[in-house]
């Protein structure tokens, strides 16, 4: 009898680490909102909850994570229904906001190619004037001296 006894006493306590993650839970709720930080901080020790814990460690654990969970859910759904349209509509004229400022940006580029490429060709082609006409000059210098 003992025996069954200490079996159904392993499936109900509850580990402190458990307690400890509950805790947590309770102080801080936005570790485990965002996916980011829960991934990083707190993944390890819910899985190893969720593998190696008894079933009332892990519907405490998950109890505690659905409340979170479904809070932020709650608020988030409230917000796209009170300004998702408006916000939508902000990122895509900020959107086109950078695609015309980039655009600028891409044509004074352009025109400043250009006009150095016109200055390239014109320096090209006074080079090629002077070779080609300046031995012309000094024979026509050296004739009328």
């Amino acid at each position: 009898m003992a025996d069954k006894d200490d079996a159904s006493n392993e499936e109900t306590d509850i580990h402190p680490v458990v307690t400890l993650l509950l805790r947590r839970m309770e102080s801080h709720p936005d570790e485990f909102k965002e996916a980011d930080v829960y991934n990083c901080r707190w993944a390890k020790t819910i899985n190893a909850i969720r593998m190696s814990g008894n079933k009332a460690e892990v519907a405490v654990m998950e109890a505690g994570l659905r409340k979170i969970q479904l809070e932020q859910a709650y608020i988030d759904a409230l917000d796209e229904l009170c300004n998702g349209d408006e916000r939508r509509q902000k990122m895509e004229d900020a959107r086109k906001q950078a695609v015309a400022a980039q655009q600028t940006q891409l044509n004074q580029l352009n025109q400043l190619n250009q006009q150095y490429q016109q200055n390239q060709q014109n320096q090209q082609n006074q080079q090629y004037q002077q070779n080609q006409l300046g031995p012309l000059t000094n024979r026509a210098q050296k004739l009328g001296a």
